[in-house]
């Protein structure tokens, strides 16, 4: 199963801060379970960023032309551009997930338990 992950991204003016968002989603870009990072920015300069990164290739970036989005313009992503039959794990560029065996076969442990329609959501 397609395994996605969606974040925003800025250009921090603080570069200590910077670092660590570029090494987040560098940690998220690594993980074997993850087929495409797609990484929200306003301008297409911050792109810059993250472009240089060991597996930019799962990278699609998006323009927005908007400071920070909304957790409903993710929504309106996913419903309009990815597969239904993925697995859409959304989250503040902050937070990188554990590269686990147990991602593997979250659809079955977890996915296709219980109640149809659940969500992963990464935020602090």
């Amino acid at each position: 199963m397609n395994k996605v992950i969606l974040l925003n991204y800025y250009s921090d003016q603080n570069v200590k801060r910077k670092k660590e968002l570029i090494f987040c989603v560098n940690k998220n870009l690594n993980l074997n379970f993850v087929n495409k990072v797609y990484i929200f920015v306003e301008k297409k300069e911050e792109t810059e960023d993250l472009k240089r990164l060991k597996n930019s290739k799962k990278i699609k970036f998006i323009i927005t032309n908007k400071k920070r989005i909304l957790t409903k313009d993710l929504f309106d992503y996913i419903r309009i551009n990815i597969k239904k039959s993925s697995i859409v794990i959304m989250m503040s560029c902050d937070i990188f997930l554990k590269d686990s065996k147990n991602w593997a076969n979250i659809e079955k442990k977890f996915f296709l338990k219980g109640y149809k329609d659940k969500i992963l959501l990464g935020i602090r």
